[in-house]
């Protein structure tokens, strides 16, 4: 047996193993080196078996040497957490220490450990079990579907898949793609992909994707004395948010660097692993939304699909309960957002279920004026974020292929923005009107029922919004109302 060999011990005979160790250490003959590392090992392993797989929650560490970490290790960097372990160069779990990455003697303190740390201390009820895979140096296109580092990350991810729960992802990279124009100028639509890919090579959709901006020190050209393009990267890195659900970007801002400009020095890494952290625990929260809650589907029961922004997602769970033995509820895993989001990832929301009605809307997230990072802001920093004759064109599209599934398909308007909303100045009851009207054309010409959610709040809607656009409890129940009032008769005559 070697020490790799460890990993295949079922969890269940770790600690029969340990009382059988002595007799095994004497029949190999080991170095008393040896002996230590097997025993650190075994005891890991030990202590890995005994928690609930449920209560390991692993996290994958990918990217290059910013993410592997630079930096010189310190006492501090030494000391382990009783709860926090990193699976090792040698196939085994070992207390996570740096440097936990291991691609080059010059590995050092990363964000990783700090990550894991301020994680386990979040949840005292969890172990924290890390998967270093990155690699100093090493371009996007190596981490893509397909590369040889997406082959080796997926390699050691599923060897240890079935020892915890895989909670996330934190990604650092993007140094080595700000060498060259065409690299730089691709790497949003490339990482988008990325993670897309990856996600669904897990058969996790919702998989929570942390990446980690370049360090506000990188000079403006390479050491060659070319050009660099780390300042075409930074916005993309930035905007994978609005392109990508369920991801964000931990902030370098005031981080510093080791001397050479390029990597983050020790006390910087461990302040960006903990913003790593609040990202995390701040995208988990958020999947505790109510609307993404799992349930059981009926096969005796018609599907419904909800398709729509935050709105929708309030309204969800009231939609489920009420027709709870009558049809089953669905949505997709996330907030679907604009008219361009929905055309975008139209086919992973209808996925391969027979929908016999779908219920769907957009409209508040296209209005809405945006600067060029993508933040609310009224004119003239901020732009409307879908033109209305862009606005009417995706819809057209979006029904053309939902008409397609054979569903009976259910519009729901535009509601509504209060008065504090109207009064920031990046949405207004005038657009709301002009783009329910155009939907509301394009609709009528393709004979698909409507729900006006607009009429239903518009009289009540300082009392019925919580903040001039999303609604309050009372709010949920009178559009529910609506909508269920518009379902009902499809129902009815699916259960003659």
């Amino acid at each position: 047996m070697f020490i790799s060999d460890l990993r295949y011990v079922p969890r269940t005979c770790l600690r029969d193993w340990r009382m059988h160790f002595g007799t095994l250490i004497r029949g190999l003959g080991l170095s008393m080196i040896g002996l230590l590392a097997l025993s650190r090992a075994a005891d890991c392993q030990e202590r890995l078996g005994e928690a609930p797989r449920e209560r390991v929650h692993l996290y994958i560490l990918i990217g290059q040497s910013n993410m592997v970490g630079r930096a010189p290790v310190e006492d501090v960097d030494r000391q382990p957490h009783p709860r926090v372990f990193s699976f090792g160069k040698d196939d085994v779990w070992v207390p996570a220490v740096d440097p936990l990455h291991f691609d080059k003697p010059t590995a050092g303190v990363g964000l990783g450990s700090s990550f894991a740390r301020a994680m386990a201390e979040a949840d005292p009820e969890v172990t924290i079990g890390l998967i270093p895979c990155a690699i100093g140096g090493t371009p996007l296109e190596r981490w893509e579907k397909g590369g040889d580092l997406w082959s080796r990350a997926l390699e050691r991810i599923r060897a240890v898949a079935d020892d915890g729960v895989i909670k996330g992802v934190l990604w650092h990279q993007g140094e080595a793609d700000g060498r060259s124009a065409e690299t730089a100028q691709s790497y949003g639509v490339r990482l988008a992909r990325m993670v897309s890919d990856l996600r669904a090579e897990l058969q996790l959709p919702i998989l929570p994707f942390v990446a980690g901006q370049l360090g506000p020190f990188l000079p403006a050209t390479q050491r060659d004395g070319n050009p660099a393009h780390w300042e075409v990267v930074k916005p993309q890195l930035a905007g994978l948010p609005r392109c990508v659900e369920w991801t964000a970007v931990a902030d370098s801002a005031d981080l510093t660097h080791t001397g050479d400009s390029v990597h983050f020095d020790a006390a910087s890494l461990r302040k960006f692993g903990r913003r790593y952290a609040r990202e995390m625990q701040r995208l988990q929260s958020r999947q505790q939304h109510p609307a993404f809650a799992a349930f059981e589907a009926r096969a005796d029961l018609p599907n419904v699909l909800l398709i729509g922004d935050s709105i929708s997602m309030q309204y969800t769970p009231e939609i489920r309960r009420r027709l709870e033995g009558r049809a089953n509820v669905h949505r997709p895993l996330e907030n679907c957002r604009s008219t361009r989001q929905i055309l975008e990832r139209l086919e992973a929301y209808l996925g391969d279920r027979n929908w016999d009605i779908i219920v769907f809307n957009a409209g508040i997230h296209d209005l809405t004026l945006v600067d060029k990072d993508g933040r609310g802001a009224p004119a003239p920093e901020g732009a409307i974020q879908v033109p209305i004759e862009q606005y009417a064109g995706n819809l057209e599209q979006i029904v053309v292929r939902l008409k397609r599934t054979g569903a009976k398909l259910i519009w729901i308007s535009t509601t509504p923005v209060g008065a504090r909303a109207e009064a920031a100045g990046i949405r207004s009851n005038q657009r709301v009107t002009e783009y329910n009207a155009a939907a509301a054309r394009l609709t009528s010409a393709n004979q698909i029922q409507q729900i006006d959610a607009y009429t239903t709040l518009s009289e009540r809607r300082e009392e019925l919004l919580e903040d001039g656009v999303h609604l309050t409890d009372q709010g949920v129940i009178v559009i529910s109302d609506a909508i269920v009032s518009g379902l009902e008769p499809i129902l009815a005559a699916a259960s003659r």
